[in-house]
């Protein structure tokens, strides 16, 4: 078996070598530009909670999760944001049919001063969408940026898609 060093070792030049990336190392990616420097394992030991069936970060109001989640996207990952390393981001898909305007819709949340938005292949082959932000929780501006992210998302798939 692998010892912890060694697997981030690894699991880091595969990332660098293009290969997909988790979702945390996405975030990262779309804040910073580069790659970490250590490997972002998926999932933390920072509290959780269930909603829908889902376990999420307990920070994260389950009125911003139902806004997110009646949004005509599919979330895909999301992180409240606890560090600098871990910023608040979520990920989401296009339905299929509008695939090929992920760059459209990143161009356009992009235009937001407090959104930093990229997207590539996910592991399910089709574009992903991360919308992040230099925030984590107990940030004074944190909750703002929460509160209006889905209206942000909801405005810049509508000029993209011309459907509310």
């Amino acid at each position: 078996m692998m010892n912890i060093a060694k697997k981030n070792v690894f699991l880091l030049k595969f990332a660098v070598r293009g290969v997909r990336v988790n979702a945390p190392t996405f975030a990262y990616k779309t804040v910073y530009g580069k790659e970490p420097k250590t490997f972002l394992f998926g999932r933390t030991d920072a509290p959780k909670k269930i909603w829908n069936g889902l376990q999420v970060d307990a920070g994260l109001k389950d009125k911003w999760l139902n806004n997110l989640n009646n949004l005509p996207v599919e979330i895909r990952s999301s992180d409240e944001g606890k560090s600098k390393e871990r910023p608040a981001f979520i990920i989401f898909r296009m339905p299929e049919k509008y695939d090929k305007l992920h760059k459209k819709m990143v161009n356009e949340l992009d235009k937001n001063k407090d959104i930093y938005a990229n997207s590539e292949v996910g592991m399910a082959g089709r574009p992903r969408i991360c919308v992040a932000n230099k925030v984590k929780k107990g940030d004074k501006n944190w909750e703002k940026w929460w509160n209006s992210l889905p209206g942000k998302i909801d405005k810049a798939y509508s000029s993209v898609t011309g459907k509310k």
